[in-house]
């Protein structure tokens, strides 16, 4: 049963679990196996959704993100336009 690999996870009392956060399925299994440290990777910079997943403040109007229609943001009117 997948339970008890589950309890098995819990039982080991992991000090530190790594996970790619690409995908934030590692993350919410991290929640279930309930190692002491979490740590997590990736091969790319964050994509925008990721901010909000790990309680990082997003700013459009001068972080770079995949919405955005504008990465060279020189002027108060550039951060305007990569907001709406």
């Amino acid at each position: 049963e997948d339970t008890e690999i589950l309890q098995k996870f819990q039982d080991e009392k992991f000090d530190v679990m790594i996970v790619e956060n690409f995908e934030m399925c590692g993350v919410a299994y991290s929640h279930l196996v309930r190692p002491k440290s979490l740590i997590t990777t990736s091969a790319s910079s964050p994509f925008s959704f990721m901010y909000e997943e790990f309680g990082i403040p997003l700013s459009l109007s001068y972080n770079p993100s995949s919405y955005m229609t504008s990465l060279a943001v020189h002027s108060m009117l550039d951060r305007a336009k990569n907001i709406y």
